[in-house]
């Protein structure tokens, strides 16, 4: 699962044009996802995971996290320049 999802992530930022930034986005959304699902998991306990890898969580979720913000960036960019799914045309 987690070389799925690591490879679909780097084929998606290589496929773009900012891949420093995206590659940078990419760790910081992995960092942030670390963060977050450990205070979930570990912290809280508001959920659990069946096998963690760390801390009470997968290393894959951590990895969404950073296709996650990456896809976001991306979308944040199209909706502000102004496509046609903006109300700024």
């Amino acid at each position: 699962m987690l070389v799925t999802i690591l490879t679909m992530t780097l084929a998606y930022i290589l496929w773009g044009r900012d891949r420093k930034i995206e590659f940078a986005v990419a760790i910081v959304g992995t960092m942030w996802g670390v963060v977050i699902e450990i205070i979930g998991a570990t912290v809280s306990g508001y959920h659990t995971f069946n096998e963690p890898d760390f801390f009470g969580i997968p290393l894959w979720v951590a990895v969404c996290w950073g296709f996650g913000f990456v896809l976001g960036k991306r979308v944040v960019l199209i909706l502000t320049k102004g496509s046609s799914f903006s109300n700024n045309s």
